[in-house]
């Protein structure tokens, strides 16, 4: 399911989290407070965290708990970093693609990549009428969960 890509993201898998990290994925919950702040987001499949710059994530407290890194290569297939100014991933994995917009696992039920791919072309005056309605645009797209992007989603257009 696509997350909401904001300046600087740390995206991980849920399955690491599940299978590496103490506690699994209820702990990391605690432990990163995800409910308790906007620029935490997580959907079926991924973590997301925010933050101003790449470099503000502390990426060694992952590491210590568990999580894959390899230093020599720069690279992990557990979690990855993307900039908005960047326009891209840290490091290309095989498991999250984009569009700048959002981000999401190659895996995802084909819908909600559809959806997700509706902000290629919805303009900036329909996503502030969407704030401007109590709507917030920006919130992971889930499956069978209706939401903004829904106004402009018609299934039957892509067959």
């Amino acid at each position: 399911m696509p997350v909401y890509l904001h300046l600087a993201n740390l995206i991980i898998r849920k399955d690491a989290i599940a299978i590496r990290y103490p506690g699994g994925i209820d702990q990391f919950r605690i432990d990163c407070q995800m409910d308790e702040m906007e620029t935490r987001q997580e959907d079926d499949e991924l973590f997301l965290i925010a933050q101003m710059n790449t470099d503000d994530f502390y990426l060694d407290e992952l590491i210590a708990k568990g999580l894959h890194y390899d230093s020599k290569s720069d690279f992990s297939s557990d979690f990855t970093l993307f900039g908005r100014y960047d326009a891209d991933f840290e490091w290309k994995t095989d498991w999250l693609e984009h569009n700048g917009v959002f981000a999401w696992q190659v895996d995802a039920h084909p819908e909600v990549i559809a959806r997700a791919r509706c902000f290629d072309w919805i303009s900036m005056d329909k996503i502030a009428e969407g704030f401007d309605c109590g709507e917030n645009p920006f919130e992971p797209i889930r499956k069978n969960v209706s939401g903004f992007v829904d106004k402009f989603y018609k299934p039957e257009e892509l067959k």
